[in-house]
């Protein structure tokens, strides 16, 4: 009977996403904000790894932050959580993650990723559903299908390098409080499987509307072809000669002239000395 009602509360759209604000830097006490946003998410959403619970986070401008690799926190397995701005910039001071009630500390967090594992593959079904219905809608670029998706309770977390390059994509799925990313869904959810059919979407649409188009369009367009073409072949003059003109011109005319009057004379003989 339990898992009867949660498959209901699955397919039920009036789900909320978990109630909790986004902690910004300095509208109330830095540990406080941090504290509220790490405990809800790590107590409600399934996500099953550290990059997945940080794009639960981030949608709340927070991270889970383990320094760099050399550095004396990661060595020792440590882990704080800072507030991000709007740039998605790290701002005040790190919270120790064994300071927060719910002991969201790396250890605490690898067990949940095990668990998570499996719970998450009952949900898969319902997020792709949310992607399908999205892409049904045949965005023509990814900020579109991102606001489709934010309809259905969806938050995508993009990953870029450097260059700007897109290498990677996570889903939120605020309703059903579970984390994907796009290859763990299927060969037709990554990134570069999205970018390709956003493409090929933008390049159908513009031959289908180069093909309404061509009704009215086309022949227009055949027409002043065809206009340039009659006037090349249609000699230009620049000046049109009157009657008075063709009389007092100094060509010679040959028409009627007879031809006994057109014969050369012959040329005198020199008498022989």
């Amino acid at each position: 009977m339990v898992k009867a009602e949660r498959q209901q509360q699955l397919r039920s759209p009036g789900i909320k996403s978990v109630d909790v604000e986004k902690a910004i830097y300095g509208k109330l006490e830095t540990k406080k904000s941090i504290s509220n946003v790490v405990g809800a998410v790590f107590s409600q959403y399934k996500f099953a790894s550290l990059p997945e619970f940080n794009a639960a986070l981030k949608q709340f401008n927070v991270i889970a932050d383990r320094g760099k690799e050399e550095g004396r926190i990661y060595k020792n397995r440590g882990l704080v959580y800072r507030i991000l701005d709007a740039d998605r910039n790290k701002v005040g001071v790190p919270i120790k993650a064994s300071s927060i009630s719910c002991k969201p500390i790396l250890n605490n967090l690898e067990k949940k990723f095990t668990a998570n594992e499996t719970a998450k593959e009952s949900l898969k079904p319902f997020v792709k559903t949310k992607l399908d219905d999205c892409l049904s809608q045949s965005p023509s670029t990814m900020k579109e299908l991102l606001e489709h998706l934010k309809q259905k309770s969806i938050y995508t977390l993009l990953r870029q390098n450097a260059e700007g390059r897109l290498y990677g994509i996570t889903f939120v799925d605020n309703q059903n409080k579970v984390v994907f990313n796009g290859s763990d869904l299927g060969k037709g959810y990554s990134a570069a499987a999205l970018q390709s059919r956003l493409v090929t979407g933008k390049e159908k649409s513009q031959t289908q509307d180069e093909t309404k188009g061509g009704g009215s369009g086309g022949s227009i367009q055949k027409e002043m072809v065809q206009q340039k073409q009659q006037e090349k072949t249609i000699p230009f003059t620049t000046k049109t000669e009157s009657p008075l003109d063709l009389l007092l011109s100094t060509k010679e005319q040959y028409d009627n002239t007879p031809y006994s009057l057109l014969r050369k004379k012959r040329k005198k003989k020199k008498p022989n000395l």
